[in-house]
């Protein structure tokens, strides 16, 4: 089960993506890690991908992908 501070978290960065900023590798990785195992509410998941895919994945945040 998803911790209220992970909810967070994953909620900020889907506001920080939302905003045009990049993420890290490493918070990419993250944030598609918990994606693919299921670990965020559907919502939370669909939306972080709406806003990350609407704003153009740079070569750094793929690479996080891949990683995970």
């Amino acid at each position: 089960m998803v911790t209220e501070e992970k909810l967070r978290e994953f909620g900020q960065l889907i506001c920080k993506v939302a905003a045009g900023k990049t993420m890290t590798r490493e918070e990419s990785c993250e944030a598609y890690r918990q994606i693919i195992l299921n670990e965020q509410p559907e919502l939370q998941q669909g939306a972080f991908l709406i806003v990350h895919i609407a704003r153009k994945p740079t070569t750094e945040e793929l690479s996080g992908v891949w990683d995970a």
